[in-house]
């Protein structure tokens, strides 16, 4: 049976994955000191093994430090595995979390959306945030403004989040609709001003009859999910 967005979000998977976003940056900053150590160990230990082709006393030490690099690196890989909240892409959240985003987007972003001779655009705005500083909501712009605050979805989420949003309530429109587009694209903006100068600031998603590289990757990450999100009953 399909489950709505505020049922989804009371399953325990999607506390698992929601957890993964509360990470504090001192923890990432530990890893990444156990990944130095790591590292460091087993240069150490290779630069201290003898050139001999059979093992002596002299290279225990080195065999040592090489395994102590062999468990911390095991240890470290572990943590990283129990708390990375991406995909390899940078972009892409784990399925059970990217679940969460396509229901909340079919459910409340599908609508609105609208093709004017042919052409889809939207902007997503962005408020002024110092550098380092969390996004804690963004506007999709179409005919109306729709402001979306992430706190309704989960905490921890970025831009990154917002550009997924809106690239899959967009598709979950296109799937219903019979709309024949000659171009879609997007613009990002920072209280309004467009944050890319070339080609007036948009990024295209389908241009001249066909799907742009941008374009065919977000198509192809958006089938993705959906098919997860089948397979699990979230949707129809």
């Amino acid at each position: 049976m399909a489950l709505s967005f505020e049922e989804y979000t009371k399953t325990e998977v999607f506390r698992r994955e929601s957890a993964r976003l509360k990470v504090k940056k001192s923890l990432q900053i530990i890893l990444f000191i156990g990944f130095l150590l790591t590292a460091a160990l087993l240069v150490a230990g290779t630069l201290l093994l003898s050139e001999e082709t059979q093992p002596t006393r002299d290279d225990i030490p080195a065999y040592i430090l090489i395994g102590a690099s062999a468990v911390i690196g095991v240890v470290v890989g572990f943590f990283r595995w129990k708390t990375v909240d991406r995909m390899d892409d940078g972009i892409s959240r784990r399925p059970a979390f990217s679940a969460a985003l396509l229901l909340y987007a079919r459910e409340r972003l599908a609508g609105g959306w609208s093709a004017e001779n042919g052409i889809i655009a939207f902007d997503l705005d962005f408020p002024s945030a110092e550098k380092g500083a969390p996004v804690a909501s963004f506007a999709l712009v179409r005919r109306e403004c729709l402001r979306i605050n992430f706190s309704e979805i989960a905490e921890g989420l970025d831009v990154f989040d917002a550009y997924m949003l809106a690239i899959y309530s967009l598709f979950s429109w296109l799937e219903e609709s019979s709309v024949s587009a000659e171009e879609i694209s997007y613009r990002v903006l920072e209280n309004g001003l467009v944050q890319r100068r070339k080609r007036g600031g948009k990024f295209m998603l389908y241009a001249a009859g066909k799907w742009t590289l941008l374009g065919k990757g977000r198509k192809r990450e958006y089938r993705n999910i959906v098919k997860y999100a089948r397979k699990k009953g979230l949707i129809d």
